[in-house]
């Protein structure tokens, strides 16, 4: 019978001159190669699996970077198209008010300025959803609309451009800018009267501010008006033409007097507290064939910036 292959290890000692012998079976052979073969497949597993794990991991450290430009920049350009809707808005309410100073057809319909939930508000539910692709659909769809918007804009501007020309003297003689400086402590229509605590109709707006504070002309005009009435106190009228007339009472001073013709921007009184009033302001009104209308329908500006507003009180004083 043939004997089996065997390996012999010979094991010297350096303390003795014996000689050991390790014998190991073929089958043990075998069995080591085996494992040694097993050993470095995984560690081959273990570094090829690490390789990747770690390529992946940069992978997804890079898209969640990525991601988060991108939702940064879709929340910004969510954030610009309200910013846009805001402007074409403030353009179309300025189109509005130029419309009812120069007495004009009203101007084509706007979708933007309906009730109800506004599309900011919707694209900011999405936003806190985390609905990125509902937001990017919203936002198609809002550019679309907004790209209308501006379109029926510019075809209402250049019809109001055409209308208004040869108006200039019209246009001048039209209120369009804010009397005094100050606050709005009362606007137009039914109130509680703060003397006889029942309701009663305020034919103009109160603006308050210190006694001595400059009050201008809104449009050009002429004074036709300077005295007391009931109630107004001191009371200054300026007849605008084309029926349109303003007044200011509760005056602390006039700067003009009657027969004078004024310019937009004229200083032509101070603010008081003169008549029936619980302290300094000016009652302001605007009456169109001496019917009372909101004033504030025909403030296009604010109050003017002028040098020669403070040197005439100056020199008046």
């Amino acid at each position: 019978m043939q004997e089996k292959r065997r390996l012999n290890i010979l094991i010297l000692s350096n303390e003795s001159s014996k000689v050991r012998r390790l014998k190991i079976s073929g089958a043990w052979l075998y069995l080591l190669a085996l494992a040694c073969l097993v050993f470095l497949s995984g560690l081959v597993f273990l570094g090829w699996h690490y390789y990747k794990t770690r390529e992946a991991r940069m992978t997804l450290v890079s898209l969640r970077e990525e991601n988060r430009i991108q939702k940064s920049k879709l929340f910004l350009f969510a954030d610009q198209i309200s910013h846009l809707e805001n402007e074409i808005s403030t353009i179309r309410d300025f189109d509005s008010k130029l419309r009812v100073v120069a007495n004009l057809e009203p101007p084509p319909t706007s979708t933007l300025g309906v009730g109800g939930p506004t599309l900011n508000d919707h694209r900011e539910e999405m936003i806190l959803q985390g609905d990125q692709a509902g937001l990017v659909e919203q936002m198609k769809t809002d550019l679309k609309r907004l790209s209308n918007e501006a379109e029926l804009e510019k075809g209402s501007l250049q019809q109001l451009e055409g209308l208004l020309e040869g108006r200039q003297e019209q246009l001048s003689c039209t209120p369009s800018i804010l009397p005094a400086r100050g606050w709005l402590t009362s606007g137009f229509g039914y109130r509680i009267s703060p003397f006889t605590g029942t309701i009663q109709m305020h034919e103009g707006i109160d603006i308050a501010n210190a006694v001595g504070s400059p009050i201008v002309a809104p449009a050009d005009g002429l004074v036709v008006k300077v005295g007391r009435e009931y109630g107004y106190g001191k009371v200054l009228t300026v007849k605008h033409g084309y029926g349109i007339d303003t007044r200011y009472g509760h005056l602390h001073r006039v700067h003009v007097k009657i027969g004078q013709k004024v310019k937009r921007g004229d200083l032509i009184g101070e603010i008081g507290s003169t008549g029936r009033s619980t302290g300094p302001h000016l009652h302001y009104e605007v009456r169109i064939n001496d019917v009372p209308v909101d004033p504030r329908k025909y403030i296009l500006f604010g109050y003017p910036e002028s040098t020669r507003i403070a040197q005439s009180i100056s020199l008046s004083r």
